[in-house]
């Protein structure tokens, strides 16, 4: 099984629409994917996600069903100093030598993710994206996935944000929220392939093939978005 994540295009900071730019990467995006075999579309409800949605699937002519879980992911975090922060934001001097942000369980209950208000946001995503991937025959136990897909060679497209994908792939890659939203990111209509892998028969894991791809796009294409990519100070 494969699931391939699109980062909406290139955002209006007005609204929740996409740019001039983000209509043309989005369609340059679709040519690409309508390569592969995908078999069904999930967006998000927001406009930036639904019209990315509906400018990929000009090339895939797919099913696309619209969901509340691939919104974004609003949930705020809360420094030592008090400030609040996007999760995504948090400075390195919190969170980098912080042993416990930097595991997989404990950073769910640190006292910065509201000791463990986290949870209740995540499991909005995990539990309707578990849901789906049973439905697709594999079952979560614990970190691993269970198969019982008579059908493994399916591919489902997700379109969503960078923080919900974020939480996702968190999810999926067993590995720490605040890793992944701090030291990963991704261009606006790039997209990142999971693929499951079973070495022990019937024992699923999720692994990355492709994170943040844009090679579709030219290095040096003008309409390339680095939306979200934080500045270094000088």
């Amino acid at each position: 099984m494969k699931l391939i994540f699109v980062r909406h295009a290139d955002p209006c900071k007005e609204n929740y629409s996409i740019t001039d730019k983000g209509v043309i990467t989005a369609h340059k995006l679709g040519t690409h994917l309508s390569k592969t075999k995908i078999d069904k579309i999930y967006t998000g409800t927001i406009a930036r996600t639904t019209e990315t949605g509906i400018i990929l699937n000009e090339h895939l002519k797919l099913p696309i069903y619209q969901v509340d879980w691939l919104n974004e992911f609003k949930h705020f975090i809360t420094l030592p100093n008090g400030e609040l922060h996007y999760p995504w934001q948090i400075p390195p001097r919190y969170w980098a030598n912080n042993k416990a942000l930097l595991s997989n369980e404990s950073y769910r209950t640190h006292s910065m993710y509201k000791n463990g208000d986290i949870k209740k946001y995540c499991d909005a995503v995990w539990n309707p994206l578990d849901e789906l991937l049973k439905k697709s025959g594999y079952q979560r136990e614990e970190n691993i996935y269970r198969n019982l897909s008579l059908d493994p060679t399916a591919t489902i497209l997700l379109v969503s944000h960078f923080a919900t994908i974020s939480v996702i792939l968190s999810h999926l890659l067993n590995i720490p929220l605040t890793v992944m939203m701090n030291s990963f990111w991704m261009a606006p209509a790039s997209y990142t392939v999971l693929r499951t892998e079973e070495i022990e028969k019937g024992i699923t894991i999720f692994r990355c093939a492709g994170y943040g791809e844009t090679g579709y796009l030219l290095i040096d294409d003008p309409n390339r978005s680095y939306y979200g990519l934080q500045p270094e100070f000088r």
